[in-house]
C-alpha cells in the first residue's frame, strides 16, 4: 500500500490490507478514516471487517463512503469533521 503523510497526524493512501493495518497500529495510527464505498471491486477488506480488526488494534475507525453519485457539501462536511475530530487524539489514515 502506497501512502503519502500530509502532516505528523495526517496520512492518506490506498486501502490497506490486514496486515498494512496492523503495521500502521504499530506505527500509532489512533484513527482510520474509510471514504471508500463497500461495494468497490479492489476493496481488501470489507468495511465491517475493517472496522472490526481496526477496533481489536485499538484504533478508531469511520466509513463515510463517497461515489460520485452520493458525494455532496453534507458528505464531505462529515469526512472533514471526522478527520477534525481524530487528529485530536493522535494520528490518521484516511482511505
Amino acid at each position: 500500500m502506497q501512502y503519502r503523510d500530509l502532516s505528523e497526524n495526517l496520512s492518506f493512501g490506498g486501502q490497506p490490507n490486514a496486515d498494512e493495518l496492523r503495521e500502521l497500529a504499530r506505527k500509532g495510527v489512533r484513527t482510520i478514516v474509510n471514504v471508500r464505498a463497500p461495494d468497490e471491486e479492489e476493496a481488501n477488506l470489507p468495511p465491517a471487517q475493517e472496522q472490526a480488526l481496526a477496533e481489536s488494534l485499538g484504533m478508531t475507525y469511520v466509513n463515510v463512503p463517497l461515489t460520485a453519485k452520493t458525494i455532496a457539501e453534507d458528505t464531505a462536511a462529515q469526512v472533514k469533521r471526522a478527520i477534525a475530530d481524530a487528529k485530536n487524539t493522535g494520528p490518521v489514515f484516511v482511505h
